[in-house]
Protein backbone atom coordinates (compact mmCIF):
# COMPACT_ATOMS: atom_id res chain seq x y z
CA UNK A 1 0.00 0.00 0.00
CA UNK A 2 1.41 3.46 -1.00
CA UNK A 3 2.63 5.59 2.19
CA UNK A 4 0.04 8.69 0.47
CA UNK A 5 -3.09 5.32 0.82
CA UNK A 6 -2.47 5.22 4.31
CA UNK A 7 -1.90 9.05 5.60
CA UNK A 8 -5.30 9.25 3.57
CA UNK A 9 -7.00 7.02 5.49
CA UNK A 10 -5.41 7.96 8.47
CA UNK A 11 -6.97 11.42 8.22
CA UNK A 12 -10.21 10.03 6.72
CA UNK A 13 -10.77 7.34 9.35
CA UNK A 14 -8.49 8.76 12.56
CA UNK A 15 -8.28 12.85 12.68
CA UNK A 16 -11.36 13.88 10.29
CA UNK A 17 -13.75 12.90 13.15
CA UNK A 18 -11.82 14.43 15.62
CA UNK A 19 -13.07 18.05 17.24
CA UNK A 20 -12.08 21.03 15.65
CA UNK A 21 -10.19 21.83 19.01
CA UNK A 22 -8.30 18.26 18.83
CA UNK A 23 -7.46 18.80 15.27
CA UNK A 24 -5.93 22.35 15.95
CA UNK A 25 -4.01 20.86 18.52
CA UNK A 26 -2.55 18.02 15.90
CA UNK A 27 -1.84 20.73 13.48
CA UNK A 28 0.39 22.46 16.11
CA UNK A 29 2.06 19.34 17.03
CA UNK A 30 2.79 18.92 13.18
CA UNK A 31 4.09 22.21 13.07
CA UNK A 32 6.28 21.92 16.13
CA UNK A 33 7.93 19.01 14.65
CA UNK A 34 8.49 20.44 11.10
CA UNK A 35 9.85 23.34 12.57
CA UNK A 36 12.68 20.59 14.47
CA UNK A 37 13.06 19.06 11.08
CA UNK A 38 14.54 22.32 9.55
CA UNK A 39 15.97 23.27 12.61
CA UNK A 40 18.09 20.24 12.92
CA UNK A 41 18.73 19.97 9.44
CA UNK A 42 20.16 23.73 9.45
CA UNK A 43 22.13 23.04 12.32
CA UNK A 44 24.06 20.29 10.80
CA UNK A 45 27.10 21.92 8.01
CA UNK A 46 26.97 19.75 5.11
CA UNK A 47 30.46 18.10 4.31
CA UNK A 48 31.38 17.93 0.65
CA UNK A 49 34.25 17.79 -1.41
CA UNK A 50 34.26 20.18 -4.33
CA UNK A 51 33.65 17.59 -6.73
CA UNK A 52 30.15 16.91 -5.14
CA UNK A 53 29.70 20.57 -4.72
CA UNK A 54 30.09 21.27 -9.06
CA UNK A 55 28.17 17.87 -9.02
CA UNK A 56 25.32 19.76 -7.38
CA UNK A 57 25.45 22.71 -9.40
CA UNK A 58 24.87 20.65 -12.53
CA UNK A 59 28.83 21.79 -13.20
CA UNK A 60 30.02 21.13 -16.50
CA UNK A 61 33.61 21.24 -16.85
CA UNK A 62 35.50 23.25 -19.04
CA UNK A 63 32.96 26.37 -19.43
CA UNK A 64 35.07 28.42 -16.69
CA UNK A 65 38.12 27.53 -17.27
CA UNK A 66 40.48 25.63 -19.38
CA UNK A 67 43.19 22.79 -18.30
CA UNK A 68 46.70 23.58 -18.20
CA UNK A 69 46.97 20.93 -20.91
CA UNK A 70 44.19 23.27 -22.82
CA UNK A 71 46.91 26.25 -22.02
CA UNK A 72 49.87 24.87 -23.56
CA UNK A 73 51.66 25.06 -20.28
CA UNK A 74 53.73 22.22 -20.68
CA UNK A 75 55.47 24.38 -23.55
CA UNK A 76 55.19 27.62 -22.06
CA UNK A 77 52.77 29.37 -23.69
CA UNK A 78 49.95 29.42 -21.03
CA UNK A 79 50.85 32.86 -19.79
CA UNK A 80 51.01 35.03 -22.84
Amino acid sequence: MPASASVDELYEQQIKPLSQADRLRLLALLAQDAVAIVQQEQAEPEKMTITERLARANYAGGRLFKTAEQKGVHDGSAYT
